[in-house]
């Protein structure tokens, strides 16, 4: 059998990089002694079991699962993330802060398939340090088959737990089965939940969320509201730009900006009159995003405002602006 050129370019590249993998693993294992590093899990100093975690997985010992896995419910703080800064595991949530038991997961998560069914049966712990971070491995591992034993947990009576487990199910990127629950997720008691529930709405983009979604940019907690009007400027739905006219008068500034951002997405020529009034909020970011809009959205009505707003105190919100104008005018140049 005989491969096209650019099949044959991507199976070599494909085996390239298995072999830099197996080749950099075996490298990391010759570096560091399984056995005396797995010892180090039980050190009296935090960040030095943290750090004995990161090289464990970053060796992919397979050997070390059970010890890992031990090590889940390790909740002491450390300041230092020793996986989260290094190399291939920057990806996995990168934190300022961590835990022994954070820094098990992500390396849990980087062996893979052989730590998945350990990983299920700490979903069924006591320990709600334990069961958080196994969720965080599991979204890491993103097997479908985690998403039953996923949502099993989403009702967890720790909050933590179920912020993580919203992380995990949308890195599942199963969005036919994991929208409804996200959506109920969004009238979770914990605020925490709610923001997560809206940032993972956003991802997924459903449109059975936008009606939700609005509710969520009432949210007496900002953070909430902030989020869900990030979600609804993201989405391409018509229902969603008088939500976000109001949110510029939100009371916080925060989702003011995140408004003015989202009315830009939607180029909504019924916001105008916003963003120009937008163009006076007391917050530079609020400034910035709506000069930003509505040179995106290009009406004329616009110019003057925007005239003034290029002698604005701050230079992101006079730059945007000139932006804006010229695109308006470039606008005009095209339609006469």
């Amino acid at each position: 059998m005989f491969l096209s050129k650019n099949a044959g370019v991507l199976l070599f590249s494909a085996i390239i990089a298995l072999t830099l993998a197996i080749t950099t693993s075996a490298q990391i294992r010759g570096e560091i002694d399984v056995r005396g590093t797995i010892e180090k899990l039980n050190s009296d100093d935090p960040a030095g079991r943290g750090l004995a975690a990161c090289l464990l997985g970053e060796a992919r010992a397979a050997e070390s699962i059970p010890d890992l896995i031990e090590s889940l419910g390790d909740n002491e703080p450390i300041d230092q993330v020793a996986c989260g800064a290094r190399g291939r595991f920057a990806r996995y949530e990168p934190a300022r802060s961590s835990s022994p038991g954070t820094e098990a997961a992500r390396s849990l998560g980087a062996i893979g398939a052989e730590a998945f069914a350990p990983l299920i049966e700490v979903l069924r712990s006591k320990n709600a340090h334990a069961r958080e971070n196994a969720v965080f491995a599991l979204g890491i591992i993103h097997d479908k088959r985690a998403l039953k034993p996923l949502l099993s947990v989403f009702k967890d009576r720790s909050p933590q737990v179920r912020q993580k487990t919203v992380w995990a199910l949308v890195a599942l990127k199963e969005q036919d089965d994991t929208v409804l629950p996200l959506i109920d997720a969004l009238f979770d008691e914990n605020s925490g939940v709610r923001q997560r529930a809206a940032w993972a709405l956003g991802i997924v983009r459903d449109e059975r969320a936008v009606k939700p979604l609005i509710l969520a940019a009432q949210d007496e907690v900002p953070s909430v509201r902030e989020r869900a009007v990030w979600a609804l400027g993201v989405y391409r739905d018509e229902r969603a730009v008088r939500p976000l006219i109001a949110a510029l008068r939100d009371e916080d500034p925060v989702v003011r900006e995140k408004a003015a951002w989202g009315l830009g997405t939607k180029r909504a020529g019924n916001a105008v009159e916003g963003l120009i009034e937008a163009l006076q909020d007391e917050s530079a970011g609020v400034r910035e995003r709506a000069a930003w809009s509505l040179g995106i959205i290009k009406d004329e009505r616009a110019l003057e405002a925007l005239s003034a707003a290029t002698r604005d105190k701050d230079p992101k919100v006079r730059k945007h602006a000139s932006k804006a104008i010229d695109l308006i005018r470039r606008q005009q140049k095209i339609k006469y």
